[in-house]
């Protein structure tokens, strides 16, 4: 359901509509409007924001019990504690990953998730790591990976996983995430399947240039 504010023929109340209806219904209540209204005559657009997106370079490594272990580079394009998803290119040798010439996106999906403790709007802007969850999806497009090293990197780096969910924080200098593996609780209601086994979980360190 949705709802905003408004006046109606003079009357106070709220329209409303479902997310699929056709048109808006109102509600009278005869309560004071909070405003002001985006559409008020005469009221002054704001100056566009340019985006807080900030790029990050580092590694997504895993150091495996049994076998071997695989780092590759990750550079984050565009990063934004509270705007996903961000764009990803792997390095592999410190060049990037390619499909038909062009550096492979990897999507990272992430949330600034909710904390146990009372805390200010935005607190990591006084330096307080934000707690993040998050996954990085693998396009289908790694099975075509122009370069047959890299290919053969990147599989020997994530195997058979779809995509890696991770949780960790982030500040505005510094992302740290670990693959969630099934020793970890089930809030977040991440299956076990997709939970990675504790001595071959994935781990991504990353920093402002």
């Amino acid at each position: 359901m949705l709802r905003v504010e408004g006046v109606r023929d003079g009357r106070t109340g709220f329209y409303f509509k479902r997310i699929f209806d056709d048109a808006w219904s109102f509600e009278e209540t005869g309560y004071r409007v909070c405003g002001p209204f985006l559409n008020a005559p005469g009221r002054v657009p704001r100056e566009p924001v340019a985006p807080g997106d900030y790029a990050l370079s580092g590694t997504l490594a895993v150091d495996r019990l049994v076998g071997a272990d695989v780092s590759v580079g990750i550079d984050i394009l565009d990063f934004n504690i509270v705007c996903s998803p961000a764009r990803a290119h792997l390095l592999v040798e410190g060049g990037p990953v390619t499909v038909g010439g062009e550096p492979l996106v990897f999507p990272l999906h992430h949330v600034h998730s909710l904390v146990l403790e009372q805390r200010a709007t935005e607190y990591w802007l006084d330096g307080t790591p934000a707690t993040i969850r998050a996954a990085l999806l693998l396009p289908a497009e790694i099975d075509a990976i122009d370069d047959a090293a890299s290919r053969a990197t990147i599989r020997a780096l994530f195997e058979d996983r779809r995509g890696i969910h991770f949780q960790g924080s982030a500040t505005l200098d510094r992302l740290t995430l670990d693959e969630m593996t099934w020793l970890d609780p089930a809030v977040g209601v991440v299956p076990g399947d997709e939970k990675a086994d504790p001595g071959n979980a994935i781990q991504l360190r990353a920093v402002r240039p």
